[in-house]
């Protein structure tokens, strides 16, 4: 009973991605990531999994920012594509990743990840950690492609 709560709750929060995006314009242009993505993750929500890159954007390709220059020192900004939800693109807020933890706000589901850094050997990285959304949590892990 308690793993198809769980899963309805994961369900629930993807879905708010889905229809946010449904409701307008995509967040991000599918053509404006700086260069190869970064990290690639999966979401295991107990009956599904949810795939997931993350990548890079210029700052100009971040949509109506009252501020439309990087702030100081050219911070960097980053956005989640959603592969298993039509490779839709949500933009990332509060995005960290300091070597030893990988954290970041996705603000249209009211969702956020929090991983931990381990060394899977070979040099392979990999962000284990927890995806909160809609008052659930699930296991997600991030890894880094070369």
């Amino acid at each position: 009973m308690a793993g198809r709560q769980f899963v309805r709750g994961v369900m629930w929060g993807c879905g708010l991605m889905v229809a946010a995006c449904l409701s307008g314009p995509p967040a991000v242009a599918a053509d404006e990531a700086v260069g190869e993505p970064r990290w690639y993750g999966e979401l295991d929500a107990t009956d599904r999994r949810f795939r997931f890159v993350i990548e890079q954007l210029p700052v100009s390709a971040v949509p109506d920012e009252a501020e439309s220059e990087p702030a100081e020192g050219g911070e960097a900004r980053w956005q989640l594509r959603s592969i298993d939800e039509g490779d839709r693109r949500f933009p990332l807020e509060s995005f960290v990743n300091d070597g030893e933890q990988l954290r970041f706000e996705l603000p249209i589901s009211q969702a956020s990840y929090t991983g931990t850094m381990r060394e899977t050997g070979g040099g392979s990285v990999v962000f284990a950690g927890t995806w909160r959304s809609a008052g659930h949590h699930a296991a997600a892990r991030f890894s880094q492609r070369g």
